[in-house]
């Protein structure tokens, strides 16, 4: 920083000039030098320690664990739907493509029960759920959210109490874990600046979610062929006359050629109770249940087409191999890098 800041003030300081006698005493500096700004120079420190040090390390340590005769325990996952398809799962299916089938268990933890998104992946699904109740993961998990935030970037006190269980469950409490810590902190210096993009591409297996499991769904919705819709208002989507006649019109004009499931996760109030398209919208309410992710990922895997806002519950929708349109309004914050 030192040296930066001293590249900064020399840089700021103009050139010491002289005469040459040839143009009536014009100074005559010498040639500029493009120096970096202090900013500039630190931000490279940085991304250089953050790409030979933090990514190598974590690189090694999940290398280490999989050469190793312990039960490697992955998760537990308790964060956002699109983190986990986008970044959490593929990190698992690189895992697994990069070091192959282990003698040892690998664990994966997650909620929801979503145990067919790890099929192949890991040896065994272990749900938050099967370790504590639904009410108690309900509240403890409020408290994490409110504690430390939703992205797991700590292990909180109720996922250690979760990786006790889990050891409970396993009889020995020698067992390597792969927290989505890890994973968050890298992604956050990608989006940062601070690691390259390309790591993530490297590190990733975007691989379809096997259907013979959640491809099942609501035949008490349909009888026939169906078009699956989610729509909620955020920042990337705000709410707004405008985009509220966006969603009733997508969905009038679909259900004139096709039954439509809409999946809704309460993100837009008072929309639905006002969508006159006759028998062929059916508004499913997301009930807050153990399995409300499996569910609503059946509604998706069973459906011929996916539209709804990008994020969250739509990105279960490619996963699946079900054509996807993904509505947003404006490309803020970190829409850039998950799209």
């Amino acid at each position: 920083i030192r040296r930066a800041e001293q590249a900064g003030r020399v840089a700021d300081t103009p050139p010491t000039g002289h005469h040459d006698g040839t143009d009536g005493g014009a100074s005559v500096g010498p040639p500029a030098v493009d120096v970096p700004s202090p900013a500039a120079l630190i931000a490279r420190a940085v991304q250089r320690f953050d790409h030979s040090h933090i990514a190598s390390l974590a690189e090694e340590q999940v290398a280490q664990d999989w050469a190793s005769d312990r039960p490697i325990v992955l998760g537990p996952f308790l964060a956002d739907v699109a983190f986990e398809m986008l970044y959490w799962r593929p990190w698992v299916a690189w895992m697994r493509a990069s070091f192959g089938p282990r003698r040892a268990p690998v664990i994966a933890v997650s909620r929801g029960r979503v145990d067919g998104w790890y099929s192949g992946l890991a040896s065994e699904y272990v749900d938050v759920c099967d370790l504590v109740s639904f009410e108690t993961y309900q509240a403890r998990n409020r408290e994490r959210v409110r504690d430390v935030g939703d992205k797991q970037n700590v292990v909180s006190g109720f996922e250690q109490d979760l990786l006790d269980h889990v050891t409970r469950r396993l009889g020995t409490a020698d067992v390597a874990v792969v927290h989505p810590s890890v994973l968050f902190r890298l992604c956050s210096k990608v989006w940062r600046g601070a690691l390259s993009s390309q790591w993530l591409s490297e590190h990733a297996r975007y691989e379809h979610c096997e259907t013979s499991s959640d491809a099942t769904p609501a035949a008490a919705h349909v009888a026939g062929p169906y078009v699956a819709a989610s729509f909620w208002f955020n920042s990337c989507f705000p709410d707004s006359p405008l985009h509220r006649r966006v969603v009733r019109d997508v969905l009038a004009e679909l259900s004139q050629r096709v039954d439509v499931i809409v999946v809704d996760q309460g993100g837009v109030h008072g929309l639905f109770d006002s969508i006159q398209a006759g028998d062929r919208v059916r508004v499913m309410k997301s009930a807050e249940t153990d399995d409300r992710v499996r569910v609503q990922a059946r509604v998706v895997a069973g459906a011929r087409a996916f539209v709804g806002t990008f994020g969250g519950l739509s990105l279960m929708a490619p996963f699946y191999n079900v054509p996807t349109s993904l509505l947003f309004g404006a490309e803020v914050g970190l829409f850039p890098q998950h799209a």
